[in-house]
């Protein structure tokens, strides 16, 4: 293959925890391939990161890809993701892969390590993160934005450790997975 693999970690516009985003593959989607044409016209296939899901979306001989997350999905499994990328009868390839994760052992690990209990809500939020498959860590921390606008804080993503305090607070914690907000 002669054609070089063009990688980005994420695009301006794509800011998919400010919003739902739409399905994968929809032209609605912040990395569909209209939206990475002038990524793509250049240099393919492009890797893309930053939204912890994987996908592929191909359209002619342009190809796109995530990977995935191997820690941190948000896809709603909780499986190790990767790709692997390939060429096949002169054309670029990619095949999604998940390995199951031992799943009690990290939380063992964040446990005994003590990161749980330093690393306070933010570790919470990712350990539940690792173990559901889903964003926990976004929307915790929009919901203590919102509490610190609401106090005053305006839209500067500001939390003041009262406010930090009072988020952590009025999270729906619930075992393993944070529900979302209170």
């Amino acid at each position: 293959m002669r054609e070089k693999v063009h990688k980005i970690h994420s695009l301006p516009e794509d800011s998919p925890w400010d919003k739902p985003v739409p399905p994968v593959g929809s032209h609605e989607h912040p990395l569909s391939v209209r939206s990475l044409d002038r990524v793509m016209a250049v240099q393919r296939p492009l890797v893309v990161a930053h939204i912890h899901e994987p996908w592929v979306v191909e359209e002619g001989r342009r190809m796109a890809f995530n990977p995935g997350s191997v820690g941190q999905p948000f896809n709603g499994d909780p499986r190790a993701h990767y790709a692997l990328l390939g060429g096949r009868r002169g054309r670029w390839c990619v095949e999604q892969q998940a390995l199951a994760t031992d799943l009690d052992r990290l939380r063992v690990a964040y446990t005994e390590s003590g990161y749980l209990t330093e690393g306070g809500a933010l570790a919470r939020a990712c350990l539940e993160t690792a173990l559901s498959g889903s964003n926990h860590i976004m929307p915790f921390l929009h919901h203590a934005y919102r509490l610190a606008a609401e106090r005053g804080f305006g839209e500067r993503r500001i939390v003041p450790d009262a406010v930090w305090l009072e988020a952590v607070a009025s999270w729906r914690w619930n075992g393993n997975t944070a529900e979302g907000g209170p």
